[in-house]
């Protein structure tokens, strides 16, 4: 068994905490999956063992924002996937999404792709937090994505949170959780905020602008 991982590049608008690749979104996004697409056929060898190709149980398409792609330039990944590799049938197949970008009408467009899990960068239903980071949803945007992403059939999610925002209190970070719990979805992946050099983050703490959470506040909310 093996798993493949596709990182799509593009987002709206960068994070002040992120320093993974990533581009505006623009008119380089068809060159890029056509480029895509060549290499996962001219790497279909990598994963074979004695001349055969195993089972693909998981796939996994992150980023950057992959959600902000349209489905017509998701399709041909999945038809590269599925002519090239031996995908199993009951692969776990994801796709990392905004809220902001999960309208209805996206989520019925995701459902005609072999899609069955959700992975949702929530970080936080603060909206002064969220505003920090520079996030474009909201958390009512987010509690509103999960509903709907369930109404529409998707019944594995998974939601992203952040803890250690700066200014943040224990009591904060447990409603967030409290939140997240409510909602009923599958999974969900608690980080702890990291500030990486040479993001915006980096400089706002350098300039005394946010303040990093101490090692015991961090402590109690891991």
């Amino acid at each position: 068994m093996a798993g493949i991982y596709i990182h799509i590049p593009f987002c709206t608008s960068r994070c002040v905490y992120c320093d993974f690749y990533s581009t505006t979104y623009g008119e380089k996004d068809k060159a890029y999956i056509s480029a895509l697409r060549n290499e996962l056929r001219l790497r279909a060898n990598y994963l074979q063992q004695d001349g055969q190709m195993p089972v693909i149980e998981t796939i996994y398409i992150g980023g950057g924002t992959p959600s902000t792609l349209d489905t017509s330039l998701l399709e041909p990944i999945f038809e590269v996937l599925y002519r090239t590799y031996h995908v199993s049938d009951r692969a776990e197949i994801t796709i990392e999404a905004n809220p902001d970008d999960l309208t209805p009408r996206k989520i019925k467009s995701l459902r005609t792709l072999p899609v069955n899990r959700l992975s949702m960068g929530v970080q936080t239903f603060d909206d002064g937090k969220l505003r920090l980071l520079h996030r474009r949803h909201n958390g009512e945007q987010a509690i509103r994505a999960v509903h709907d992403c369930q109404d529409t059939g998707f019944d594995n999610i998974s939601i992203d949170l952040i803890y250690g925002l700066p200014a943040q209190s224990l009591r904060e970070w447990e409603k967030d959780v409290n939140t997240a719990l409510s909602l009923n979805v599958q999974h969900i992946s608690a980080y702890a905020l990291i500030y990486e050099e040479g993001t915006p983050l980096w400089e706002m703490r350098k300039r005394h602008v946010v303040e990093e959470a101490d090692e015991e506040l961090s402590l109690e909310m891991f």
